[in-house]
């Protein structure tokens, strides 16, 4: 069960979504998307075909579909995983898309994993602008993740570095050693980097 209003049922290789209120099955799927988290504006990502859409809980019906592809980056406040933005597959072109659905980034032919206000992340560890311009090759860092509007680069020597514009200066900088399963967050104006849930290092963001 989703929510108080619906419940997702697996009938053989389909998922139905069954109403409480209408008492009657709404929407057969071919999957959907569990993040293990809320999702803002009560939204589900959902599988007709071999097609993915949006499906509004709030508003019981489909609010966008056709992509290959579509899901959001791992930015959650306050429990709640945000949706002002998109990361689409459609016609082999990955796209950023805003809260409302409108193509806000030139098309790419790479993966795109994670993006921040004005630049786009590809699983390949390279940095593109939202034009479609590469500002960050693929040999630059073996890593690359985002956190709110940062963007931390990290290299061959595990060595952290923290852009907000990765063709400027960075913003601040560690040494991580050896790591195996790191997790980066916020406390205060300080940028904290965990393994295995033990803090490693922090640095004070100027």
């Amino acid at each position: 069960r989703m929510n108080s209003e619906y419940a997702y049922i697996q009938d053989g290789e389909k998922i139905i979504q069954y109403s409480f209120a209408a008492e009657k099955n709404v929407l057969e799927l071919s999957a959907f998307k569990n993040y293990k988290t809320n999702i803002d504006n009560d939204i589900v990502f959902f599988k007709k075909g071999d097609k993915w859409g949006v499906f509004s809980l709030k508003d019981n019906m489909i609010i966008n579909y056709g992509y290959s592809f579509i899901g959001l980056k791992n930015d959650i406040d306050n429990g709640i995983l945000k949706t002002n933005r998109y990361i689409v597959l459609k016609d082999n072109q990955w796209f950023i898309l805003d809260n409302k659905f409108e193509t806000i980034s030139s098309p790419l032919t790479k993966t795109i994993k994670s993006y921040t206000d004005e630049y786009i992340i590809c699983t390949d560890n390279t940095i593109y602008d939202f034009t479609g311009i590469e500002v960050v090759g693929i040999d630059r860092f073996k890593e690359i993740r985002t956190i709110d509007n940062y963007i931390v680069g990290i290299t061959n020597a595990n060595i952290a570095i923290v852009y907000i514009n990765p063709q400027t200066e960075a913003v601040g900088f560690t040494n991580l050693g050896e790591y195996t399963n790191l997790d980066i967050k916020f406390n205060n104006n300080m940028m904290e980097f965990y393994n295995n849930d033990t803090l490693i290092q922090s640095v004070a963001l100027s």
